[in-house]
This record gives structure tokens, sequence and C-alpha cells, in this order.
């Protein structure tokens, strides 16, 4: 079953009934996360761009293309930018049996195996996937098998080949909008910066219906460095700070979200990590890149 299936999710499956349906919705802040046996990799949309008077959305974290811009056309296909070519191509089409592909360059034709295809998996059970099988071209032990896709949701499972045969990874979290959609149990930490670096969120989020007890053995809930490309600290955000000497504990139920601003930084590449200060051999840290330019 569902970790976290809101309301929402169901009216996004339902309105593909009134509308053209889209399998891959492009809109900046979209994210999706995925997990499987050979590790993990993310998905987000970012800033929009004009290129030859058409719109695109730069989508990065694909495995086998890191960037690469994207564009939904209203009738059932995603274009891509071929910067080489200086022209857009099908990236996927969802309404062709079968077509040209760009979702991976092992890939040369994709198939609509099915539109109604059933699913089982971290964020839930559905029947009304849609299921593309793809041939690969001049790639041994490489590139995707297959890809699934839920309506107005995205892809939530990938199949790929590799030496040690097929390897699925399955989407353990999407958020659309300002919304997290799905979700599967967990206890998760993140870091985020925005992109003018004037501040760092840190992300705690516990899906699992039980409450996540946390001991400090201070005042200091969380901790902030900025690190140059080097590895030299810049900034510590408790360096001059004082915190008063007691044991407590918090509990945490759903998500708890901590702000912090962020000093003005010189043009140049950095990384922000984030912790929680707990005590007990707990341990909640990630990291986030932040590129200033002139």
């Amino acid at each position: 079953m569902l970790g976290t299936k809101t309301f929402t999710l169901s009216l996004l499956m339902t309105s593909a009934i009134f509308a053209q349906v889209e399998y891959l919705p492009l809109y900046p802040g979209n994210q999706w996360v995925y997990r499987g046996a050979a590790g993990q990799f993310t998905l987000a949309v970012e800033k929009p761009a004009s290129l030859e008077g058409r719109d695109y959305f730069l989508v990065k974290g694909f495995p086998s293309t890191p960037e690469v811009y994207l564009r939904n056309d209203g009738e059932g296909r995603v274009w891509m930018w071929d910067a080489a070519a200086k022209r857009e191509k099908v990236w996927l089409d969802f309404q062709a049996d079968e077509a040209p592909t760009g979702v991976d360059p092992c890939n040369a034709l994709s198939r609509v195996e099915s539109r109604e295809a059933k699913y089982n998996g971290p964020v839930g059970e559905f029947v009304n996937g849609l299921r593309v099988r793809y041939t690969v071209a001049g790639c041994a032990d490489a590139g995707v098998e297959s890809d699934l896709f839920l309506p107005y949701v995205g892809l939530v499972q990938r199949m790929v080949q590799t030496i040690a045969g097929p390897r699925a990874y399955e989407l353990v979290y999407a958020r659309l909008g300002e919304i997290a959609v799905v979700t599967e149990p967990e206890v998760s930490f993140g870091v985020a910066v925005d992109r003018a670096g004037l501040s760092a969120r840190l992300t705690l989020r516990n899906t699992t219906g039980s409450p996540l007890e946390l001991n400090f053995g201070s005042g200091q809930t969380f901790d902030v460095a900025v690190r140059d490309e080097e590895g030299k600290d810049v900034w510590l955000w408790s360096e001059g700070r004082g915190f008063t000497q007691a044991l407590r504990t918090e509990t945490v139920s759903g998500e708890r979200l901590w702000v912090v601003k962020l000093p003005v930084l010189k043009p140049g590449r950095y990384s922000v990590e984030g912790w929680l200060t707990t005590s007990g051999g707990q341990r909640f840290a990630a990291s986030a890149g932040l590129e200033l330019r002139p």
C-alpha cells in the first residue's frame, strides 16, 4: 500500500479523463527520487529556456543524460532539444505504438506495450500505468529496457540493462508543485540551497506512521557548514552562538523544516552541509552543491 497517498494524487489521476494525459509533468520544482539495488538517482525540473521560439525545461538527473531540455507538446509527445544539431527531436512519444526515442543514447526505438499496466511498488499499487519498452542499438549491457509512467505523476519504474542483467529503479518520492504527492514510508533528511545562495533549507521527513524520537545533548538542534571547492571551511552557523546545556528529546511526525540564512559568499563553487546535532548514535546529515557566478 501507499505510504503517503494524498487526495491530490487521486485528483491528478481522475483528471486524466477530462484532458490530454500528461505522463511527464514538466514544471519547475517538480522532483522524483528513484532507488534500486544498483543505487539511486534524482530527477529535478529546473529553469525554463526559449530555444528557437519554443519553451523547454531543464531536466537534471537522468544517469545517461545528466542535463536535457524537454517540453510537452500537448499532443502526447515529449520533445528534447538536440544542442549539437541545433534542432529538436522526439524524446518519447506516448501516442505512437512505435517511434524513435531519445531517452538514452543506447536506445533507438520506443514501443508502447500497455496503457493499462499494473504496478505494485514502494509508492503503491496502480492499474493505469503506461509501459514503454525500448530497443537497444549499438550498446552492450547498457540502455533502458522499459519505463512505466503514471498519468500526471511521471516515471515510477525504470528497468535498465547491466552486465549483471536487468536492474530496476523504483520511485520512492515525488514532489509535484508544493505537494508531496507520493512517497514510501521512510525517515529522510535533506538539504536544499536556493539558487542565489541566500539560504539553506534542512528538512527531516518521517512518513513511517510512528513518532521519531530525537535526543539532544544541548539546546542546539542543527548546524550548517559552508566549504569551498577545496573542502576548506568558509562558515559555520553555530560559531559564536551559545546554547543551553541540557538533555532533551523532540518527537517528529510528518515533516520538520529549518531555514538558515547563509552569509554573503564570493563567486565560486561551494558545498553546503547540514546536520542535526543529535546524540545517542543517530546521524542525520546531507549536503548540497552551490555555484555562484560573477
